[in-house]
């Protein structure tokens, strides 16, 4: 629950900053989402490993505007996850 909370409360105070916002469930702009609902938008995300010539080469797929904002908004030590 802290990890949860503390996620929540990161992406919040980010979107408020820099007065951004993330469509909610209604498709209204909200800059106070819930991580349920954050978790719902990343439902989509995959992760692709395909091995060429030898090499294994990742990428995330199915990363959108609203995944990219949520990402950038939670900071480096996520988007070195989503933006390698």
């Amino acid at each position: 629950m802290y990890v949860y909370a503390v996620s929540e409360y990161k992406l919040r105070k980010g979107l408020k900053e820099s007065n951004e916002s993330v469509p909610s469930q209604t498709g209204k702009p909200t800059q106070n989402p819930t991580m349920r609902w954050v978790f719902f938008l990343f439902r989509r995300v995959r992760e692709l490993s395909l091995k060429i010539e030898g090499k294994v080469v990742t990428k995330v797929l199915n990363l959108d505007e609203t995944i990219r904002k949520i990402v950038k908004q939670l900071g480096p030590e996520y988007e070195k996850y989503y933006f390698y």
